[in-house]
């Protein structure tokens, strides 16, 4: 999650006021929640944490009946990435659905996009993890893409703070 920092975010000057998302009047999306992010070629470095967390998060909605999005990445057939027909590609088994997780790219994406389709964007913060890239640890990725997101799209909440 990021750190609190003195100064106002650009949603406070617009008088947008964070929101409280509940399992009842928000719909839950889960982006790219898969094995490759576990162990395969794209491990991120909190997975366990943030696996725990999404589950948690996911069995609340689950709970009450709330609106549930499964987001899976596919790749071509022979790619080395989320492999067709290989259980990379498969969602965490806890969060298989019943009858999609990377911050700078999908989190982000998802998040900005929803914004600019006038939505009222929340982000589970400790749900959200990443890989360490060229210049930038995972841990730094994931709290500058919240900080971002929180400045002009999104409010980011906890897993335990979603009522």
């Amino acid at each position: 999650m990021p750190s609190q920092q003195s100064g106002h975010s650009f949603r406070s000057f617009l008088g947008i006021p964070p929101s409280n998302p509940t399992p009842s009047d928000s719909v839950y999306v889960i982006i790219d929640a898969q094995n490759e992010y576990d162990h395969g070629l794209l491990a991120i470095s909190n997975v366990q944490s943030s696996r725990a967390n999404i589950a948690a998060v996911l069995q609340r909605y689950r709970d009450v009946g709330g609106d549930v999005v499964h987001v899976r990445h596919s790749t071509p057939e022979g790619a080395p990435l989320f492999t067709p027909g290989t259980e990379l590609a498969e969602e965490f088994e806890e969060l298989v659905p019943r009858g999609g997780e990377k911050a700078h790219v999908c989190v982000s994406g998802t998040s900005r996009a929803g914004a600019e389709l006038g939505y009222d964007v929340s982000v589970v913060g400790d749900a959200v993890g990443d890989r360490d890239i060229p210049g930038a640890s995972a841990e730094q990725l994931v709290e500058t893409v919240l900080a971002e997101l929180g400045d002009v799209s999104a409010t980011i909440i906890k897993s335990e703070d979603l009522k």
